[in-house]
């Protein structure tokens, strides 16, 4: 009598399962995509987080120029300003066409504050207006740079869908992390809006993706570099997600010195580390000579306004920084434009309070994942174990476990960091917004459904990412 051969029909049905998964995905970020393209074209006015500011240095590039700390505010500002989709902070005091109208009337002054970012994400605005003219032979400035930033955060989510395929996930894993790390207002409300932030969910993605399959491979560590300079060059904070990658990498180097097992597949090496911390570095010290080569005003003419501040007063500014979970899931209520019926309004309304919960899922898991490997390695030392329970022991150098520790630590160490740097470098004790850690957002959701090896786990984090992600562009759909 033969026996029936099970494993045809099992790799159909897994073949099956991943084609549905993928379908789902491809559906996902087709109505992600339509919403956040719609939400970007809506023609709503210029948003109060530095878009002015972020227009203006994009219509600086593309006239071949860039801004320098003293560089005055240009003419084509001014009349998006008082002509077109005007401000959500308010008019100005005439009227479009007023031969009283100037560039003095802007209410966050004349001189630019844009010096500080780097011209990478501007030149890909730029280049984005200038295919738009030629393709439409229409000039529109500020529609072809918000499109840019849509497409970047496009980007950015099928990055995530890639590479969560790439190191292993699948069905609900690969959904959850396809979708999560852009379920939040936060996080999507860059994208409809010139500003730089809206890269980070593609950066993210390819420094928590490249440095991943580094670990699971043992090869490979090119990739995490090159994508880790790529971001590094577009803003300071679209490389935060290399922090957790370099303190995983120190205490897997370390860590043998004290006794613990290093893994059998990835040893990092210290030249790697260091090669992480000079691409890293090199664009913020490369910049800051130009800032102070081309400056031709002080510090003092942009931020004289602004109260000086004290040891006593950073030292509370950076404990309160402390204290704070600078989530990258956060309801703002950025995306003015309201939903219309039934089905847009409900998922709307519910993705208002989904952040919060994403939140508690994403990292307060990681913290329970990361304490529960403690546990179970402090119980395997107890001296009344058999050698065979002591050697069936978890390691605390697992790769990933050290990943997540080491992006836990940057979670809550670099908002201190970052405020005591603002105040020796400005002077001024400001805090630090939450917007920052959308790069981390990513890789904390990898790492979760990784250490975090349960279905429904997977499953509810993919419904509420899916309709979050959906809910957050609904008016555009």
């Amino acid at each position: 009598m033969k026996t029936a051969d099970v494993s045809v029909p099992m790799a159909w049905m897994v073949r099956r399962a991943d084609l549905i998964t993928l379908v789902t995905c491809i559906g996902i970020i087709t109505l992600f995509s339509v919403g956040l393209l719609r939400l970007a074209l809506d023609g709503h006015p210029l948003s109060v987080i530095d878009e002015h500011i972020h227009f203006d240095y994009a219509v600086r590039v593309s006239q071949g120029e860039l801004p320098w700390r003293g560089a005055v505010l240009g003419p084509q500002l001014l009349h998006e300003w008082a002509c077109g989709v005007g401000h959500e902070g308010g008019g100005l005091p005439y009227a479009c066409g007023d031969p009283r109208l100037s560039i003095d009337d802007i209410p966050s002054g004349k001189l630019s504050s844009g010096y500080g970012h780097y011209p990478t994400f501007f030149l890909g605005a730029a280049a984005t207006e200038a295919v738009l003219a030629w393709t439409t032979g229409l000039s529109d400035p500020l529609t072809a740079f918000r499109v840019f930033s849509a497409l970047t955060m496009i980007l950015g989510v099928v990055s995530c869908a890639i590479f969560g395929w790439l190191i292993g996930l699948r069905t609900w894993g690969l959904i959850a992390a396809t979708v999560v790390p852009v379920a939040a207002s936060m996080i999507v409300f860059a994208g409809t809006i010139v500003n730089p932030s809206s890269t980070a969910i593609l950066t993210g993605s390819l420094i928590a993706g490249t440095g991943i399959l580094w670990m699971q491979r043992g090869r490979g560590f090119v990739w995490l570099a090159l994508a880790a300079a790529f971001s590094a060059m577009i803003a300071v904070t679209d490389s935060l997600a290399v922090g957790g990658f370099g303190l995983a990498m120190l205490i897997a180097i370390v860590g043998p010195r004290f006794g613990l097992v290093a893994d059998e597949v990835w040893r990092p090496k210290w030249w790697q580390l260091l090669v992480l911390i000079a691409v890293t570095v090199a664009p913020i010290v490369a910049w800051g000579q130009y800032i102070r080569v081309t400056a031709t005003v002080p510090n003092s003419a942009l931020y004289g306004f602004i109260p000086p501040a004290g040891r006593k007063d950073i030292l509370i500014g950076a404990a309160q920084e402390l204290a704070t979970l600078h989530t990258p899931w956060r309801e703002t209520g950025g995306i003015w434009a309201d939903p219309v019926g039934l089905v847009p309004r409900l998922l709307n309304g519910v993705s208002f309070g989904i952040p919060l919960w994403i939140t508690v899922l994403v990292i307060g898991g990681l913290v329970m994942a990361v304490g529960r490997r403690w546990l179970e390695f402090s119980r395997s030392k107890r001296p009344d174990l058999t050698d065979d329970v002591k050697r069936g022991r978890v390691s605390l150098m697992d790769p990933t476990l050290l990943l997540a520790v080491g992006t836990l630590m940057t979670l809550v160490l670099y908002p201190p960091a970052l405020r005591i740097s603002n105040w020796i470098t400005f002077g001024f004790n400001f805090g630090v917004v939450d917007r920052y850690s959308n790069n981390l957002a990513p890789l904390l959701v990898l790492l979760a459904l990784l250490l975090l090896k349960n279905s429904w786990y997977a499953r509810i984090l993919a419904i509420l990412g899916s309709v979050g992600a959906i809910g957050v562009v609904a008016a555009g759909l």
